[in-house]
């Protein structure tokens, strides 16, 4: 099945600044999908830095000691998160994501 034509992919643009100015960029369709289950944000640092888009601890909101289990049966340390804009076909949400 083509990349396109996956189940649960979506048009996704996300707010950014560029050279100090907002910018919309929209994401290709084979980066992001829906998933009204997930109770979890997580992007990468790399896509974070790539839209400008300003990381921060979670230690300054007072969460220390996070963690995510994973499937392999090990937990991932959480420590920083970031705050930014998303939209689908005109349905605009601020989410916070975990890096």
């Amino acid at each position: 099945m083509v990349e396109e034509q996956k189940a649960f992919r979506v048009p996704i643009v996300v707010k950014a600044t560029k050279d100090g100015k907002p910018v919309n960029v929209s994401l290709p369709l084979g980066v992001a999908q829906a998933d009204q289950g997930s109770d979890m944000i997580i992007v990468t640092i790399g896509f974070l830095k790539k839209l400008g888009i300003p990381v921060r601890s979670l230690a300054e909101r007072g969460f220390n000691g996070l963690t995510m289990n994973v499937a392999d049966g090990s937990s991932a340390r959480l420590t920083h998160y970031a705050e930014f804009e998303v939209g689908v076909h005109g349905i605009w949400r601020k989410v916070e994501a975990f890096v």
